[in-house]
């Protein structure tokens, strides 16, 4: 079931954002209200805070991801101004506990786009899909690595589907590109929506399509893995009225779909958390296109679990010889 969270709610409800988990902490940030502000949520006191620093940028439309205690924006756009956002140049990283804001590397000019999926895996980041030129028409079926050691940019096999307004996700050693559409294409903005489900297999380095393709295609669900499953949660589709709060799963094991429990509240545009026994997921918006909203809730169980990250020290003779 779903469970309605009982939080302060003192934070910015926003949209096309980002949430993530970064040791003992929920971290909301981007989107199209207040990009730069950073909620964070303290689980253990179920309490919302704002960071003190901001973002160097109004990231919105993007999966960020928390690797090796820092919190990675790549694949995203920059600017605000629908339909033609642009992407971000650079990769960013976010340090919690200096509040810290790092400027990456440049990511390749000809592989520059926002709304893509981002996952890791074995230490290095993928991307894939995405848009080039906002919400206008430049949909791409991209797929790059980027290894944060060796500083190396490397472009990898198109997937077999052009998709934005979506998030990736791994199970065991696959990937999952799932839900999503060609914005600003012959369909408009919101259509066509792709229902083809892409897999890479990082052992055969290759891709493949499910059998069954996603049961209810939209675009801009929260997107987890949960109990070796790939659920999918909300999403916008092509016809104006609310978002969708319908959650359907994925197993890998069985190769088919299933419906899971509804979600209280609708939305899209948003991201969801793994953490513990729980799924949790917020803001977003309720309805096709423009909203906000708030209204946090948690899949299975309200048990998160997380430790805190520490700043390093690191430890030097005054002087060496």
């Amino acid at each position: 079931v779903w469970i309605d969270m009982n939080e302060n709610e003192n934070y910015t409800a926003r949209h096309e954002c980002s949430f993530v988990q970064a040791g003992d902490k929920f971290i909301m940030f981007g989107g199209r209200e207040s990009a730069q502000k950073l909620d964070i949520y303290d689980f253990k006191n179920n309490s919302w805070t704002s960071a003190k620093s901001k973002a160097p940028k109004e990231f919105n439309h993007f999966q960020a991801t928390c690797h090796k205690g820092f919190v990675w924006v790549i694949g995203s756009f920059k600017t605000n101004n629908f339909p033609r956002e642009i992407p971000e140049d650079n990769v960013w990283l976010y340090h919690p506990p200096t509040e810290k804001w790092i400027k990456g590397p440049e990511i390749p000019e000809n592989r520059r786009r926002g709304g893509a999926g981002l996952v890791v895996y074995k230490d290095k980041f993928y991307l894939i899909g995405g848009n080039t030129i906002g919400h206008d028409g430049g949909y791409v079926n991209w797929f790059d690595e980027y290894d944060p050691i060796k500083n190396t940019w490397t472009i990898l096999e198109d997937t077999s589907q052009a998709r934005d307004h979506f998030s990736a996700a791994v199970i065991d050693n696959k990937l999952y590109a799932v839900a999503g559409r060609h914005s600003g294409g012959e369909g408009g903005v919101f259509a066509p929506l792709v229902s083809i489900v892409d897999v890479y297999n990082f052992e055969t380095k290759t891709w493949s399509t499910l059998n069954q393709d996603l049961p209810t295609p939209r675009a801009a669900p929260g997107v987890a893995v949960f109990n070796n499953e790939l659920l999918v949660m909300g999403g916008e589709g092509e016809k104006q009225g609310p978002a969708y709060k319908i959650v359907e799963a994925y197993n890998p094991q069985k190769g088919h779909w299933s419906s899971k429990a509804d979600m209280h509240h609708p939305r899209h545009g948003t991201q969801a958390i793994l953490s513990g026994e729980g799924i949790y997921i917020a803001a977003g918006s309720p309805t096709r296109g423009g909203g906000r909203q708030l209204n946090m809730e948690v899949y299975n169980k309200d048990k998160p679990n997380g430790k805190p990250l520490i700043a390093s020290v690191l430890k030097s003779p005054n002087s060496v010889e």
